[in-house]
């Protein structure tokens, strides 16, 4: 487990990875140098050892020449006379010169190694030697080259008959040789591990000066894969290509601390949308007074000003809406995407209505209003309201020509009542003959009456029927006001659901940032998935975008729904005292009906006064002027009712249905 999690660590660590690898570098270099050092040194010993059996050999051949008289006369002195030379020589060991039956007659060793060559050349009295050269070992080392010469006699003239009278052996010390290549061998092993050591501390706090700006790159990196953009400079302490990178990725930071302040700045409703107004009465145009002053580079940046444009733009156009400025320019400016294609789909159909209601105030309710759907509620419940109205008014109308007729009636059966009256005030005389006359004409003038009571009395009934049609009115008015609360509230619902969306969104860009930076840290293997991952997070951002839209249309569409319920709120008012004004005509035309009553009991009384006129003429002049008085105030209360029919249907004139 300790090994694998070392294993991870080198995987996952740039650092370690660095000084592992620059590490394993240096060791193979070093382990050549080493190999290469051990491979000259043991030529050079080689070599060495060459050069040393042939300065043996040279020694021993010359000495074997000098030997031959001393070992012909077997002379001890003038043997050891020779060897007194050789014995300064640092690198000679030992000499022994013996006869040809192998008698030592002369040697020479050396005192400090004298013990162990008397173990290496052990028993050589009465032993003739074998001429050559070898290397005797001590302990497994290389001691000394035993080199053996043969002494050859010159007591024979012929060179081919001389034979050896005895014979040199040489030993040439190896141990200086082989010590110096054992202390050159540690030395190299000492100085490549030194090396080595060094190399790896050198390494460590190069590598670490060197990746510790890339270790805080990652680290904040991390944190922005995170979700965490806000991040503080990285400090720069280099102009290499790290605190190059150093600087572009603080760069980076910065503009992503731009983008995300922006994007505070529009989660708040400050979109910038009072400045571009301010441009705007200054005389700039449209499109240069909603750019921002300080606009953000790079394709991100430029991006999300386009974006902030769209906005300022839309906002611009719902403060018009809701300051009821729907002729202003701004309103026909084609705003692209969906966002913009329903923003004007709704503008249009604000001006429709506010034609239609610009229309309805000017007394033409002959518009039609087209449903496409039952989902249209606004719509249909203003067409229903326009459908009412218009029946309403030609109902109205077909009553007051109907009233205004009566009127005119009862207007002349009051004057030929008057003048029936002046008559017989004129010749009381006359009444008597002519009482069966008048009793007749007070008859008739009783029919009369009762016809115009009738006619009264259907007109009132007519006129309630018509303050019921208001009363309805009003009440469907007040369905209209409740399906626009309706409205308002399912506009809200929408709105959550869209920041359900905005919040989806954001964490979808979450996972492809991520999913971007694992892919990125897989390397060749994935980058397929690196280009999936960005298509995600354009899409994320795409839908971020969208789902921002739609809520500010939504909440523009509330702010309009609002100012509809207020309208129809508006239009409830209205109604309502009209209702309140036809509930008072309804009154006045009850009191007529009682007026009407009362002329028709008068014009009773006249016809049961004109059937006593006959039998009292004073009385009949009293009932006359009786008569008279009466006569005047039903033609005062038809006056009043004519006047009254004119003003209505000079009124419901400018009503065209």
């Amino acid at each position: 487990m300790r090994v694998e999690n070392i294993i991870k660590r080198i995987r996952t660590n740039l650092q370690v990875k660095a000084t592992v690898a620059t590490i394993c570098m240096f060791s193979v270099v070093i382990l050549l140098i080493a190999f290469v050092s051990y491979y000259f040194m043991n030529k050079l010993s080689l070599l060495t050892y060459e050069k040393l059996q042939k300065r043996g050999e040279s020694l021993a051949k010359n000495l074997s020449q000098n030997a031959q008289y001393g070992i012909m006369i077997e002379s001890a002195d003038t043997l050891a006379a020779l060897l007194k030379p050789l014995e300064t020589e640092a690198d000679i060991s030992y000499i022994l010169i013996q006869n040809a039956q192998g008698l030592v007659l002369s040697q020479y060793t050396r005192e400090d190694k004298k013990t162990t060559i008397e173990q290496l050349i052990t028993s050589v009295e009465g032993k003739v030697p074998e001429t050559g050269s070898k290397i005797l070992k001590y302990h497994g080392r290389d001691f000394v080259y035993d080199i053996v010469v043969q002494v050859e006699s010159d007591s024979s003239t012929n060179s081919d008959e001389r034979n050896a009278s005895g014979t040199v052996r040489l030993g040439i010390s190896l141990i200086e040789t082989a010590q110096i290549v054992s202390e050159s061998m540690i030395f190299i092993a000492i100085s490549m591990l030194v090396i080595l050591v060094a190399s790896s501390v050198g390494v460590y706090y190069f590598t670490r000066n060197l990746l510790g700006p890339v270790k805080n790159l990652t680290l904040v990196a991390q944190k922005i894969a995170a979700g965490n953009i806000r991040q503080d400079a990285i400090p720069v302490t280099t102009e290499d290509e790290i605190g190059q990178l150093s600087q572009a990725f603080n760069n980076v930071c910065q503009s992503l601390n731009d983008i995300v302040q922006r994007a505070d700045m529009i989660s708040q409703g400050k979109l910038g949308a009072a400045e571009a107004e301010r441009k705007l009465s200054g005389g700039t145009n449209l499109e240069d007074a909603v750019k921002s002053d300080n606009q953000i580079a790079g394709d991100l940046g430029q991006a999300f000003e386009r974006m902030q444009v769209q906005l300022r733009k839309l906002t611009l156009q719902a403060k018009m809406i809701a300051n009821d400025n729907l002729d202003n320019a701004i309103l026909n400016t084609i705003i692209p995407g969906e966002l913009g294609e329903a923003f004007a789909q709704m503008t249009a159909k604000l001006k429709e209505f506010a034609l239609f209601a610009g229309q309805m105030a000017n007394g033409d309710f002959s518009m039609n209003i087209e449903s496409h759907s039952s989902k249209e509620v606004l719509t249909n419940s203003f067409a229903r309201m326009v459908s009412q109205l218009r029946k309403l008014i030609e109902e109205v109308k077909s009553q007051t020509v109907f009233i205004g007729n009566s009127s005119n009636t009862l207007a002349q059966v009051s004057m030929q009542s008057a003048t029936t009256v002046a008559q017989l005030a004129s010749t009381s005389t006359q009444i008597s003959a002519s009482a069966s006359s008048i009793a007749q004409s007070s008859q008739s003038a009783s029919n009369t009456a009762r016809e115009t009571d009738n006619a009264s009395r259907k007109g009132k009934e007519l006129m309630i029927a018509f303050v019921e049609k208001i009363r309805n009115i009003k009440a469907i008015t007040e369905v209209s006001s409740k399906a626009m609360d309706v409205l308002s509230k399912r506009s809200a619902e929408i709105g959550e659901i869209v920041g359900l969306i905005t919040k989806i969104a954001d964490q979808t860009n979450l996972l492809s940032l991520n999913a971007a930076i694992e892919a990125a840290r897989a390397g060749e293997a994935g980058r397929g998935f690196a280009v999936v991952a960005d298509e995600v997070r354009k899409l994320a951002e795409s839908s971020a975008q969208s789902a921002q839209k739609i809520s500010k249309i939504i909440g523009v569409v509330q702010s309009e729904t609002q100012d509809a319920a207020s309208s129809v709120k508006n239009g409830q008012a209205e109604i309502s005292e009209g209702a309140a004004i036809t509930e008072e005509a309804s009154d006045k035309f009850s009191e007529i009906v009682n007026h009407v009553g009362n002329i028709a009991h008068q014009i009773e009384m006249i016809a049961a006064a004109a059937e006593e006129t006959a039998a009292s003429a004073e009385e009949s002049s009293s009932s006359s002027e009786e008569q008279s008085t009466s006569m005047e105030n039903i033609s005062t209360s038809a006056s009043q009712l004519a006047d009254i029919v004119k003003r209505l249907q000079s009124a419901l004139v400018k009503f065209k249905v």
